[in-house]
């Protein structure tokens, strides 16, 4: 399970994203209101104007007559002025609004590029896995990999998740947190030697499999979004690579091709504007 002080970032950031989605509801609805609020005014006015024009065709108005239509044209514009001051200052807190949004989004890749997840790892035992018997687990699947100089201080914490999918037969993944980045990038790095692990090298019998054993970057929310994204983009459009690392999501069209980095969902349409 996560550390409090995990659960409580988890939770903050999770208040933040739902409370920043109401707000960006409320802003795109004053905008539309506003927008039709000043196509009301602009309509009603020309239609005010058009009136005096057709009046003054059949007789031509009274000084007091063209006063009032002055007058009343006068006001419609001050409104539409005012209409636009309060669009320039929505468009202000719309921009506030991204800015706090990109602020949220960057805090928590932040916190996942700590993280690496490890799917396919046999349960220690029938019973709950203890903390530190899942950190050990990740220390001599470190070591297996020979990455060598990775101690317990090297690692905040190390759980297992439930996954959304039940697999009965299948053990849960495992996040392990590290203190720090380079411990996690030297893993990362040596994770193509998992093909030549042996149950043993865990510290498991020999009868068991490690068959889908897999090393990943734990992705935020955002980034899992992105990802799945992108996949579909490489399917639809013939890319042969897809890949997550350092809180980008990659994709190249080929061996031979340069790749393409993406930082959000805006980037990803620009690639498909391009095609």
């Amino acid at each position: 399970m996560c550390s409090p002080v995990e659960y409580q970032n988890k939770a903050l950031s999770r208040n933040l994203n739902l409370e920043n989605e109401d707000l960006k509801s409320q802003i795109e609805k004053l905008v539309e209101k506003v927008d039709n609020l000043s196509q009301n005014v602009l309509s009603t006015k020309e239609a005010s104007s058009a009136n005096g024009r057709s009046g003054e065709q059949e007789e031509p108005l009274s000084s007091e007559k063209k006063k009032s239509v002055e007058f009343l044209s006068n006001q419609y514009d001050q409104v539409l002025k005012e209409l636009d001051q309060i669009k320039a200052e929505i468009k202000e807190v719309s921009k506030k609004y991204t800015e706090i949004s990109n602020a949220i989004a960057a805090i928590e890749d932040y916190s996942f590029n700590y993280n690496v997840k490890i799917v396919g790892m046999p349960v220690v035992s029938e019973h709950d896995e203890r903390a530190d018997e899942t950190v050990e687990i990740c220390l001599r699947l470190f070591t297996a990999l020979g990455v060598k100089d990775i101690s317990p201080y090297d690692i905040d914490i190390a759980h297992r998740v439930p996954t959304r999918r039940n697999f009965p037969n299948k053990p849960n993944p495992i996040i392990c947190k590290f203190t720090r980045r380079i411990s996690k990038e030297k893993v990362m790095a040596a994770r193509k030697n998992v093909f030549k692990i042996s149950p043993s090298d865990v510290g498991f019998h020999e009868q068991l499999s490690l068959e889908g054993l897999q090393l990943y970057d734990h992705l935020s929310p955002r980034l899992q979004t992105l990802l799945r994204e992108a996949k579909l983009f490489k399917e639809a459009n013939g890319y042969k690579f897809c890949w997550a690392k350092n809180g980008f999501i990659f994709l190249r069209e080929s061996e031979s091709s340069r790749a393409y980095k993406l930082k959000n969902l805006v980037d990803l349409r620009a690639m498909t504007t391009r095609r």
